[in-house]
């Protein structure tokens, strides 16, 4: 399955809760054609993209897509190429995930700035862990 049949594919899975697109190398255009799918699945809990180069235009349409699923707990985005752009346009969009309690973003480049826009504007709605790294050294901030 390409990823350019996953929106008419999701809107099939309206009950879809975990979803694993893992070391797929889906880049941009597979992250923009999956957020179309995205916002019909009101039920998703976990949406795991490790490994995807994903950058910060791919990120835009997930977070956009993001905010229309209540439902989600963990989002992993590790070992992507997202930058402070997409560390922006995530915090924007998971701000409508009430439930998310673990964002993942190891081995990204969001930098330190990128890491602070997130934490300042998700320390309200995210109860558990973020999950971030800048080259080997992990940090995680209890928010």
């Amino acid at each position: 399955m390409g990823a350019e049949s996953l929106p008419t594919r999701l809107q099939h899975y309206r009950i879809l809760e975990d979803l694993y697109i893992k070391s797929t190398n889906i880049g941009d255009s597979g992250a923009i054609a999956l957020a179309q799918g995205l916002r019909h699945c009101l039920n998703l809990e976990t949406l795991d993209l490790d490994h995807n180069k994903i950058g910060d235009r791919g990120i835009k349409s997930l977070s956009e897509a993001l905010s229309h699923c209540p439902s989600l707990l963990t989002l992993r985005l590790s070992y992507n190429r997202i930058g402070y752009d997409g560390a922006c346009n995530l915090a924007v969009g998971l701000r409508h995930c009430g439930s998310l309690n673990t964002l993942e973003l190891k081995n990204n480049q969001i930098g330190v700035d990128g890491m602070k826009i997130l934490v300042a504007n998700l320390r309200d709605y995210i109860l558990g862990i973020i999950i971030l790294a800048r080259m080997a050294h992990a940090i995680s901030l209890k928010v």
